[in-house]
């Protein structure tokens, strides 16, 4: 998908600016603007990343009402710590969202401290 001019984003950039307005309570996150692959199709859309706890994830699925399964990848990560990818799709504002949340835990057996 290729967009030439940022007009062809603007009903992104709406949806973008209204979820700004109605919840600037929830967490920090990586917010982008552009091409979100969904399951079926590639479209313009909302990519949002949350880098934290699991809550985190969680409130900002909530409060865009995000119902769609989640699906989850772990892997081995650095210094024996799991990394966690969480990802749903929805749409918001009439546009399409992708949410995806990446946890951080320690590798079982490890002390949390190492996290």
């Amino acid at each position: 998908m290729i967009v030439k001019t940022v007009g062809e984003q603007s009903s992104q950039i709406q949806a973008l600016a209204l979820i700004c307005r109605c919840f600037p309570h929830l967490p920090a996150a990586h917010l982008d603007v552009g091409t979100v692959i969904l399951p079926t199709d590639v479209v313009l859309g909302i990519n949002i990343n949350v880098h934290g706890p699991q809550e985190d994830f969680s409130t900002w699925r909530e409060a865009l009402t995000l119902n769609g399964a989640v699906s989850t990848e772990e892997s081995l990560w650095t210094e024996g710590r799991i990394l966690t990818i969480l990802e749903c799709h929805g749409t918001y504002g009439g546009s399409a969202v992708c949410l995806r949340g990446f946890v951080k835990t320690a590798a079982p057996g490890l002390h949390s401290a190492a996290v």
